[in-house]
């Protein structure tokens, strides 16, 4: 599931809008604010995750959901466009890049959803990939005087029998309406453990958050103008050793340096668990960083507080890296 996952996640990055020119750093948390007029529905599963969202500063905004842990479904408001050749022109330009193509496409108006929203509206289905990882889209494209908006959903093939009539029920729930936030399903508390520290908001800029699963994430914040990069992160749990911590904090790099890691006794007595911290640098050799990383053993989960920066300041920084660590504890404890 974890590798179908990761096909699903990476496809979505291919169909992000093209009009607002987002890097993958200017994601925000599912705490975004949205505003105006947004194409909003029911989604209905066993599980529902938010996965991505932001507003740009043009407005155009997205919001991502997966259902189930099968399908991936999106909210989008996109720049208006002339026709619905223009909207999939936008697709297929995105696509194209990849080097892949929409395939066996078929459009058709959507009255019903065009009349309940008093726009223009146009049901698209079409597959990507082979035959091995064939992918299938229905989307529903509601064009206005100021937006396009897109429903979007993707599911692998092998599971579209079992969501067919359920994507179909979504679609039909579809309209706009003023909103200032996307809707959260997962809004219950996280039974889960997580690292913090009090640092204030105005010190840091977040850049991005992914939720991978109820346990994993990633959140992503920028300091001084992006000379300092950090990030709180929780994984599945982890043994406790020296071993498995360095390779759950360094495998995702194809090569490290100057790598030191052993247990923080200071840490470990002042968190309550066993705690590591391990530094090495990576790069090409052109842009070497030095990173430095805090890893969390609990029962329940591994937690990562990672900082980075480029080496060559790393000196000027240290000091309050060290502050941070020093400054960390441990949230949602269950106590």
């Amino acid at each position: 599931m974890k590798r179908l996952l990761a096909t699903l996640a990476a496809l979505m990055w291919l169909m992000l809008p093209a009009g607002g020119a987002l890097a993958r750093d200017m994601y925000d948390s599912p705490q975004a604010v949205f505003d105006g007029v947004n194409l909003t529905g029911e989604l209905t599963g066993d599980d529902i995750e938010m996965t991505l969202v932001y507003q740009n500063e043009d407005r155009s905004n997205f919001a991502e959901y997966l259902v189930d842990g099968a399908v991936i479904a999106s909210y989008e408001r996109l720049a208006p466009v002339g026709d619905m050749e223009g909207a999939l022109a936008l697709v297929r330009e995105l696509l194209d890049a990849q080097g892949m193509e929409m395939q066996d496409v078929a459009i058709a108006p959507c009255a019903a959803v065009g009349n309940q929203m008093s726009g223009e509206s146009y049901r698209v289905e079409y597959s990507l990939g082979g035959q091995d990882d064939r992918l299938i889209c229905r989307d529903v494209f509601v064009r206005t005087d100021e937006w396009l908006y897109r429903f979007h959903t993707l599911t692998p093939a092998g599971l579209y029998a079992d969501y067919q009539d359920r994507i179909g029920e979504w679609m039909a729930s579809l309209r706009l309406e003023e909103m200032d936030a996307p809707v959260r399903y997962d809004a219950a508390e996280d039974p889960y453990p997580r690292l913090s520290m009090p640092l204030s908001g105005d010190q840091l800029e977040l850049t991005e958050y992914e939720q991978y699963s109820a346990i994993e994430y990633e959140q992503w914040y920028a300091y001084d103008g992006g000379a300092v990069l950090l990030s709180y992160e929780r994984y599945l749990p982890c043994a406790d050793s020296l071993t498995a911590v360095i390779e759950a904090t360094t495998g995702m790099y194809e090569s490290v340096s100057e790598l030191t890691g052993a247990l923080d006794e200071a840490l470990t007595a002042g968190l309550g668990h066993p705690a590591y911290r391990v530094e090495y640098q990576t790069g090409d050799g052109v842009s070497v960083w030095q990173n430095v990383d805090v890893f969390l053993l609990t029962e329940d989960c591994a937690l990562c507080f990672h900082v980075e920066t480029a080496d060559d300041g790393y000196e000027e920084y240290q000091p309050v890296i060290d502050s941070w660590i020093g400054a960390l504890c441990l949230e949602n404890t269950g106590a």
